[in-house]
């Protein structure tokens, strides 16, 4: 539960990432692929913050 508590937020960040994402893909192959880079990016943000 620990794990849970401390990554709670990029997790659920994770889930609604991937649904806009999906739903990106649903309209466009660009658009999605445009989610994908900018939720990569903010993970990546998060973990260099978080060292």
């Amino acid at each position: 539960m620990k794990f849970w508590k401390l990554n709670e937020p990029i997790l659920l960040f994770l889930l609604a990432c991937i649904c806009l994402a999906v739903t990106g893909f649903l309209f466009s192959a660009k658009i999605g692929l445009l989610i994908i880079s900018i939720e990569l990016f903010v993970i990546a943000f998060i973990s260099y913050e978080r060292g």
